[in-house]
């Protein structure tokens, strides 16, 4: 019988676990030479490399980042990772680069007419109205409201069922119905993958519309999108405010305008129910009621100041498998590499430099966006891991993808764009670990005053996203946390105002039906503000997460069976009570188990969605629910030839490949573009012994979420663009950016290590 812990218990033999566990570890021998070399001192070092002054911010686009990006590279190549992307040359490389624009909104000259009987009633403009697309926009279509724009065959919902969009603009709400219900079937008050704004449009194309307009739900109990941002402050309040970026050959082809509740009032108002009692009757039955909005015609005009094209990479590297027969399956771990950038300081005050501390006011000021916790410290763990698993010699059965993506902050760019062209078939990717801010502590923060929970002390404390989509994943990692003593938290599974599911780079993964969670510590009052800085991270804690992830990661890796994906989570499902527990008799399970614990099989028992169980004000640590249908993923039992079908209960959606080549000669940076579609030629070879797994590639499909007639989910994954906020106002000149000499074996590093000395 499973026991539930009061908090502060828990809390305390947690610490008690975390003690015994640091003087005596449970790692199996074949894996302790690579858990060794996981120490602070190194974790350190890098950070404070990645987030100093001389990287500026790590902007894509930017010098910064593309020494980060040729640093990472380095790292790789001294773990002795396999290169597996292909550069100009045709050789072999460890950057996958691909081709974006950067734009500059013009918010002025940006707006959409109402007509009513051919004749203009209303014009609007930001903030009524704002959206951003790489190109000029000028189209005129008649208006359609379709409820939520979800298409959800298996859980028979379908707000395009007996709606014609073809040649359309339509008015969806944001979010997702029933979504303050515990017992909705869109997983209660979490969200889904269809609450996302990227899906919706992708499903609306689907559906043949030409252009979306998005609004918040009318009878919303949290702030809008364009509100929650506005509370972060920070980057969104800069003098020269952020551009925005998108993948130059998107699968979005249509643009998406957001409108505030007076704007779409105006557009019901032929509707013969208001939009507070459409959004009333959809979640009372769960019934669409999409329809036409008669006499109701929509201008849209979009344009940008500027526009530029260049290129960004995501960094990868691959450790093969042991076994031949697991070899061609993979297991990814991965971060981002971007970050912010660099801007002027507003005038009259200071920035803060890489130790925290404030600098001096004055017209030469900058203002640093230097992101330590976002995502060096994601950025260092993934190396670190590298180069444990390299310097382990043994090593795990399937092989492992080291990932450091491009362009997250604009919008997941980098992790988009592999998903669209993975460099190992997404089909036997097994499990994704990604690391998004791992080094800090959950504090409270404008952002998320009173919109969730958070714990008194969250010093011990590991936040999983996307459990409830594989509560296997979520079993392994908590089993292998008996060696380490971290808490394990899945709050942010359980609210729908943040919006966290969508906003890391397992994201992308995850719609191709791959076991995929963000590892994340939480957020704090130094998000996205210059004074994320490296000082204030806590290394011992982060070593814990990377010692974590370290033997999860071998589960995952040579376990005979692998987690199961649950298409549908559904209802959250409620713990039985269970009998108090009460500190006399409460004991840490398995404190030091008897005997090593690897490598048993995982049946493939779906553990349904993990549950907050709350204890007054402190909500208590992950606790597993019973059992629930899954879908199980079964491993391969041999290799896969180029004339076989790769194994997988996964929707079937095939590596893409383009034309060209995969990194151009030219420099990646600010060639003015005119105002028409780039198609991107990007093309990405794997290098690999186990290239015969791949099967054939086959042409870009453009698909919102459906389902075949398994009921498995066929998830759209192109990539997003970045809908515009605050921070995306143009009519503001780049920032002085002071070129960086790229120069000696580490790209930059031996500068830094003379003025701040070495790795110890």
């Amino acid at each position: 019988m499973r026991r539930y812990l009061s908090v502060p218990l828990l809390l305390v033999t947690s610490c008690i676990s975390a003690r015994i566990f640091a003087q005596s570890p449970n790692v199996p021998d074949d894996e302790r030479k690579g858990f060794t070399t996981l120490v602070q001192d190194d974790l350190r070092h890098d950070v404070s490399f990645l987030a100093s002054d001389h990287l500026q911010g790590r902007m894509s686009m930017q010098p910064g980042d593309d020494l980060a990006v040729q640093w990472i590279v380095g790292q790789f190549a001294k773990a002795n990772l396999d290169p597996i992307a292909v550069k100009a040359s045709g050789m072999p490389g460890y950057e996958q680069s691909f081709k974006i624009i950067e734009y500059r909104p013009d918010r002025a000259n940006t707006a959409i007419t109402l007509l009513r009987k051919g004749k203009p009633t209303e014009v609007w403009h930001a903030p009524e109205a704002f959206g951003a697309y790489k190109e000029p926009i000028d189209l005129t279509a008649p208006v359609v409201f379709a409820g939520f724009g979800i298409t959800a065959p298996e859980l028979k919902y379908d707000d395009y069922a007996g709606l014609d969009a073809t040649g359309k603009i339509v008015l969806i709400f944001d979010h997702e119905p029933q979504e303050d219900n515990p017992q909705s079937v869109f997983y209660g008050t979490g969200n889904t993958r269809y609450a996302t704004t990227r899906v919706k449009v992708l499903n609306a194309q689907q559906h043949g519309a030409v252009g979306v307009i998005i609004v918040a739900e009318p009878n919303r109990k949290h702030p809008t999108n364009a509100e929650r941002a506005a509370r972060i402050g920070g980057s969104i309040t800069r003098s020269n405010p952020l551009p925005v970026q998108a993948i130059a050959d998107d699968e979005v082809t249509i643009p998406s305008i957001t409108v505030n509740d007076d704007v779409a009032k105006a557009l019901l108002a032929t509707s013969d129910m208001l939009g507070s009692d459409l959004q009333t009757k959809i979640e009372a039955t769960l019934t669409p009621q999409s329809r036409t909005l008669p006499d109701t015609t929509l201008t849209l005009h979009l344009r940008n100041l500027s526009a530029n094209e260049g290129r960004i990479s995501n960094v990868v590297g691959l450790l093969r498998g042991s076994d031949p027969r697991l070899r061609p399956e993979t297991i990814i771990i991965s971060a981002h590499h971007d970050h912010d950038g660099i801007s002027d300081c507003p005038a009259g005050t200071g920035g803060v430099d890489q130790l925290g501390q404030t600098t001096t006011a004055g017209a030469d000021c900058k203002a640093i966006w230097h992101g330590a916790d976002d995502n060096a410290s994601g950025t260092a763990g993934v190396i670190a891991l590298a180069r444990a698993f390299a310097a382990n010699g043994v090593k795990p059965k399937r092989s492992i993808l080291f990932v450091v993506f491009a362009g997250e902050e604009r919008g997941l760019l980098g992790a988009y764009w592999m998903a669209a062209h993975p460099l190992r078939p997404l089909q036997l990717t097994r499990a994704q670990i990604n690391f998004d801010m791992i080094g800090r502590d959950e504090k409270a923060s404008p952002q998320t005053d009173g919109l969730i929970k958070i714990p008194a002390d969250t010093s011990n404390r590991l936040n999983l996203v996307g459990a409830e989509y594989s509560p296997d994943y979520a079993r392994i990692v908590t089993d292998e946390d008996k060696s380490v003593g971290l808490v394990i938290d899945d709050r942010f599974d359980h609210e729908n105002a943040l919006n966290v599911l969508f906003r890391s780079d397992q994201f992308p993964f995850l719609l191709h039906n791959i076991p995929a969670m963000w590892w994340f510590t939480g957020f704090h009052p130094d998000y996205h503000h210059i004074t994320d800085t490296a000082e204030k991270i806590d290394y011992a804690k982060m070593t814990k997460i990377l010692q974590l992830a370290y033997l999860s990661a071998w589960r995952f890796g040579s376990d005979d069976s692998v987690p199961a994906f649950v298409v549908n989570p559904g209802p959250p499902p409620t713990p039985a009570p269970e009998a108090p527990v009460t500190a006399d008799s409460a004991t840490v399970p398995d404190a030091v188990p008897e005997k090593p614990r690897h490598h048993r099989p995982v049946t493939a028992v779906n553990l349904g969605n993990a549950q907050v169980k709350e204890k007054e004000e402190e909500p208590a640590s992950l606790v597993l629910p019973p059992p629930m249908t899954t879908v199980s993923i079964p491993s391969t039992t041999t290799a896969v030839s180029s004339d076989e079908a790769a194994p997988t209960s996964h929707a079937p959606i095939a590596p893409v490949a383009a034309t060209g080549n995969a990194a151009a000669a030219e420099p990646r940076h600010h060639r003015p573009v005119a105002p028409v579609q780039i198609k991107d030629t990007t093309s990405i070879v794997p290098v690999d012994d186990s290239v015969a797994d791949a099967p054939p590639p086959v042409a870009p499909v453009s698909t919102g979420i459906t389902a075949d007639p398994n009921g498995n989910v066929k998830p759209a994954v192109a990539p997003v663009a970045l809908a515009p906020n605050a921070a995306s106002q143009a009519g503001n000149a780049k920032p002085a950016v002071t070129p960086v000499k790229l120069g000696g074996k580490q790209a930059g590093q031996d500068e830094y290590d003379q003025e701040n000395g070495p790795p110890n």
